[in-house]
């Protein structure tokens, strides 16, 4: 798959850069495939309730946001445990909500549960129920440039379960909650180039 396949393919699942750009936790393990079922190493981050694995870790002249994942899973919810299910040590189980299971390897016993507890930690995020019946609109009276109020290193840090509602032209619309104020927000990102995103909150 070439890169604007892969763009194209994560744009359509509502995957993007800042989901991954700045994770809680980072490094190279192994995977067994779903339909060969064969080991490959591959580039794992963990940021909120996500897990993305990457072909290989960003080179000296890349970073995590300019790269595309090849699979991941949703933590929230899931059942992560250590397994000999599959004949392996230091082995990873997660079986996400949707019933879709992973396999995943550690070098090592303590990295296995190092990665263990990261992943409970993502499986943990609260699910606040937000009510999205209605239409969100940015007021421009309201609407502030998300990196100007957030952490600038990591401008979601504090907003969790991102829904879609509404897409058109170049920008998306999303609900989000913010932990800070414990309310609802609405985030507009804006595609300014193909690598390039801006995000506005109300």
């Amino acid at each position: 798959m070439d890169n604007e396949a892969e763009d194209a393919a994560t744009e359509a699942l509502g995957i993007y850069p800042w989901m991954w750009k700045n994770p809680e936790k980072q490094g190279k393990l192994k995977k067994r495939g779903h339909k060969r079922k064969n080991w490959k190493t591959r580039w794992f981050v963990i940021q909120h309730d996500k897990l993305f694995y990457f072909q290989d870790a960003p080179k000296h002249n890349e970073t995590l946001e300019m790269l595309q994942p090849k699979g991941g899973a949703l933590l929230r919810d899931a059942k992560i445990s250590i397994t000999k299910e599959v004949g392996k040590e230091n082995c990873l189980q997660i079986v996400e909500t949707s019933g879709k299971q992973h396999y995943i390897i550690g070098c090592s016993s303590n990295e296995a549960e190092e990665w263990l507890e990261a992943m409970k930690k993502g499986a943990s995020v609260p699910d606040r129920p937000i009510n999205v019946e209605h239409t969100a609109h940015l007021s421009p009276s309201r609407a502030s440039e998300l990196d100007a109020i957030l952490n600038k290193d990591d401008p979601l840090v504090h907003l969790q379960e991102f829904k879609k509602t509404t897409r058109g032209g170049c920008s998306v619309l999303w609900t989000a909650f913010d932990v800070r104020y414990k309310q609802k927000v609405a985030v507009k990102v804006l595609q300014v180039t193909k690598k390039n995103f801006k995000y506005i909150i109300s």
